[in-house]
């Protein structure tokens, strides 16, 4: 565990999340896109939730994972187009 300011903090992980994005290089990447899988480690310190046992001072999984979503979603790598290309073979 890491510390977060005086206290530990507390691990979250959120594994294999999956998100169809159009990232990548090549041109099929950007038209058809493909499965990127994502994990996310989060390191908070949950000790108000915990010995409050309100669940309103903890996470929201749901939250989280939506908006790791939309910022995987919100930019899109295109391959920029160059005059200096090797050609192939």
């Amino acid at each position: 565990m890491e510390r977060v300011g005086e206290r530990q903090a507390d691990g979250i992980l959120i594994q294999g999340l999956n998100v169809h994005a159009c990232h990548g290089l090549l041109d099929h990447e950007a038209q058809l896109g493909q499965r990127f899988v994502i994990d996310i480690d989060l390191q908070i310190d949950l000790c108000d939730a915990a010995s409050s046992d309100d669940i309103g001072q903890t996470i929201d999984y749901a939250s989280v994972v939506a908006t790791a979503t939309e910022a995987f979603l919100a930019s899109r790598y295109v391959r920029a187009r160059s005059s200096n290309r090797r050609p192939n073979g």
